[in-house]
């Protein structure tokens, strides 16, 4: 993405560092690629008030769990609609003792279903759209 040249700058100055980089994927071949993980990590170096990582809705809607890592409205988002686990923004030391705690049990089927189904119920654009409008049309606007 927008970090490529950095990072194929950065390998070719530590030759000596065990990091390959293999490329972009297609958004299609990523979504299979996710698919095979049990976990997807959602870091926020930095928090933007009044917004909120896509890759919440994104991945949520391939069912999968999620480990946040970044606070604010994200954080409740992932609590509230139980999407994953939760840990302490900035605190690597909570990072760890959170995907420690996490067991193969928590990771199944009947989970990633049941993330897959709240997001096509809970963050589907045109239901959304659809509530606004009759939102809209209710206060005779």
């Amino acid at each position: 993405g927008a970090e490529q040249e950095n990072i194929e700058n950065f390998i070719r100055s530590n030759q000596n560092l065990p990091i390959t980089f293999y490329g972009e994927l297609t958004r299609g071949k990523l979504h299979k690629a996710l698919l095979q993980y049990d976990v997807a990590i959602i870091p926020l170096l930095n928090r933007i008030y009044g917004s909120v990582p896509s890759k919440i809705f994104e991945y949520s809607k391939l069912g999968l769990p999620i480990l946040y890592f970044g606070g604010g409205e994200g954080e409740d988002i992932i609590k509230k609609y139980n999407l994953g686990w939760i840990a302490k923004a900035g605190d690597f030391q909570s990072l760890n003792k959170v995907i420690s705690s996490i067991s193969p049990s928590e990771i199944n089927s009947l989970t990633r279903d049941k993330i897959k189904e709240t997001a096509f119920n809970s963050f589907d654009l045109n239901l959304l759209l659809n509530e606004l409008t009759v939102k809209i049309n209710g206060l005779n606007i």
